[in-house]
């Protein structure tokens, strides 16, 4: 493979996701004022130092393993979108959404588990 058909790839790549980002947090999901009870504190399960806040303006912070995290978060159905910013740019992570708690099943900076809202 060409080192231009290589470069191709990383641009297209990086547009997707780009796309996936802008209709993601572009208003065309629920939102974070469609949850009126979604805002609030999250622990992880079995590690209560680890917790993400999901703010009702649809910002989000999250400390995991001692890393501190920021971003926006978006819903769409019973599915909670995380775009967390890094300092190579912005990571999306999906979870589930169960009643009071937020499992996570694919890796990211949210680890793996579940999150329990905390009162």
């Amino acid at each position: 493979m060409s080192k231009s058909m290589l470069a191709l790839g990383f641009v297209l790549l990086a547009v997707g996701i780009l796309a996936l980002g802008c209709n993601l947090f572009g208003g065309n999901g629920d939102g974070a004022n469609g949850h009126n009870g979604l805002p609030g504190k999250y622990v992880k399960s079995g590690s209560p130092a680890d917790y993400l806040s999901l703010m009702a303006d649809g910002t989000c912070y999250a400390k995991v393993e001692g890393t501190v995290f920021e971003g926006e978060w978006n819903v769409q159905g019973a599915t909670i979108f995380l775009k967390l910013k890094t300092w190579m740019g912005g990571i999306l992570q999906d979870g589930t959404i169960s009643g009071n708690e937020i499992a996570f099943d694919d890796e990211g900076p949210i680890c793996t588990g579940r999150w329990v809202k905390s009162n």
